[in-house]
């Protein structure tokens, strides 16, 4: 599908020579990176993004149109995802230039493909970004933690600076307002969650794992490496559902939600449409944060 799609590069291009050719566009892969860098490069910079609200990253293949307004791209910010790795890469393979990664600086954590009742994310084990390259094991969802937002402003008002000098005074002021209110929110959060702190959060796909570090919570995921629960594992995640005192189970758009359906239904709980793709990151924070205070969360660890 990707040759095809290169290969349709060079139809698409010639079509779209007299609109496009002169159209300088900055590409991001997610909608909450469109989120970050439209709000710093205001009209300034057209920010276009790759995979489309209510898509996965992990099954996604660029459309022919997409492949062929690449190519008129001033850069592409990435953010060390599987999917800029094993697709994003290979498009740019004739301008690695263009590629900018906007991720430095922030430590990246491991997942535990195996499931454990002690919550199978490790959140103790935390990688600098020069020393992820090549390994398989780390959670790529790291934009769901304020602090980690702070650091994708400022590299992205850094860049867009770089690329636009002409504009480098807005992008700042931009850069600060939104850091100052990802500040904000941190610190509103960690008054709103302290309470909270140790407890265990349900959810389908372990996407919240930055999230859970950085106000002192655990998630607990249905799905393992990739793959639906076994019918024994989802009778031992009821089990420790029910010894939690789960109250919601939170799943993602992207995904199936029979498994979260079971569950809930066993626990007589609630399933919670709650997605990591947002384009609005604020919309996500004050939504999971009012289900955690309201009681999402079960029983506090031990650790």
């Amino acid at each position: 599908v990707l040759t095809l799609a290169i290969m349709s590069l060079v139809l698409c291009s010639c079509s779209d020579s007299n609109n496009s050719a002169k159209r300088e566009e900055v590409f991001v892969s997610i909608p909450p990176m469109a989120y970050i860098v439209k709000s710093i490069a205001g009209d300034k910079v057209k920010v276009c993004t790759m995979i489309p609200e209510g898509r996965s990253p992990h099954d996604y293949t660029p459309a022919p149109r997409q492949v062929a307004l690449l190519q008129n791209c001033k850069a592409y910010f990435t953010i060390g995802m599987p999917f800029e790795k094993q697709v994003i890469k290979a498009l740019f393979k004739e301008h690695p230039d263009r590629l900018v990664n906007i991720s430095k600086g922030i430590k990246r954590r491991e997942i535990d493909h195996e499931h454990s009742h002690s919550h199978h994310v490790h959140t103790d084990a935390c990688k600098h970004e020069d020393e992820d390259e090549g390994k398989e094991n780390l959670d790529p969802h790291i934009w769901l933690s304020p602090a980690n937002d702070i650091i994708l402003t400022r590299n992205a008002t850094a860049e867009l600076c770089r690329l636009y000098p002409e504009y480098a005074a807005d992008f700042k002021t931009n850069g600060q307002k939104l850091e100052k209110r990802f500040e904000g929110l941190q610190k509103g959060l960690q008054k709103l969650l302290a309470a909270r702190k140790g407890e265990v959060f349900y959810v389908y796909h372990p996407a919240f794992g930055y999230f859970a570090d950085a106000f002192g919570l655990k998630q607990e995921a249905v799905e393992t490496g990739g793959k639906s629960p076994s019918p024994k594992h989802l009778n031992e995640l009821i089990a420790a559902a029910r010894k939690d005192k789960v109250k919601i189970v939170f799943v993602q758009p992207q995904f199936s939600q029979r498994c979260a359906d079971v569950i809930a239904h066993a626990l007589d709980a609630k399933v919670m449409p709650l997605d990591p793709l947002s384009d609005d990151l604020f919309d996500f924070y004050n939504k999971i944060t009012a289900a955690l205070v309201e009681g999402a969360t079960g029983k506090k660890t031990d650790e």
